[in-house]
C-alpha cells in the first residue's frame, strides 16, 4: 500500500536558517491554514513569543530546539517523526513541551526517535525498542 499523507521533521540537528528571525524560519514551512494566531499560540506554548523576531543564530541551544520544533507544528502534516526533539530542554521544560505535544497532536502519528523511553510513555507512544547491534 502506498502513503499519500503529509509528513513533518524534527531533525536532530535543528536545521535552522540561522540568519532569519524565528517568524521566517517558521513562514518557510508553516501551512497556509497556519495564521498569525496560529502560529503565536504554538510559539507561546513552546515560551519562545518573546524572541520571535530575533535572529536565530542569537538564540540559545534549547530556544533553537524549540523553534526547531515549532516550525514542524506549523507545518501542515498528518504524520511528524521527531528525533530526540527534547535535547538540550531542562526537565521543566521538556514536560511543558511534552504536555502540550499531546495535546495538539490529537490524532496526529508521532514517530519519535528517543534514547529516554520515558519521554516515550509520557506522550503515550507505542514503545518499540531497537537493539544495539555489535558488529
Amino acid at each position: 500500500s502506498r502513503f499519500d499523507g503529509r509528513i513533518a521533521f524534527v531533525f536532530q540537528e535543528d536545521r535552522l536558517l540561522e540568519e532569519f528571525s524565528v517568524n521566517t524560519n517558521i513562514r518557510f514551512s508553516k501551512s497556509k491554514s497556519a495564521d498569525k494566531d496560529f502560529v503565536d499560540k504554538v510559539l507561546t506554548a513552546l515560551k519562545i513569543e518573546d524572541v520571535k523576531n530575533k535572529s536565530v543564530k542569537k538564540l540559545s541551544g534549547g530556544m533553537k530546539r524549540r523553534v526547531a520544533i515549532a516550525r514542524a507544528l506549523c507545518s501542515d502534516f498528518d504524520v511528524i517523526i521527531m528525533d530526540e526533539p527534547f535535547k538540550g530542554l531542562d526537565i521543566a521544560l521538556k514536560d511543558e513541551v511534552i504536555d502540550f505535544l499531546d495535546t495538539f497532536l490529537g490524532d496526529k502519528t508521532l514517530i519519535l526517535v528517543t534514547h529516554d523511553i520515558t519521554d516515550a510513555q509520557k506522550l503515550g507512544c507505542q514503545i518499540i525498542e531497537l537493539p544495539f547491534l555489535n558488529y
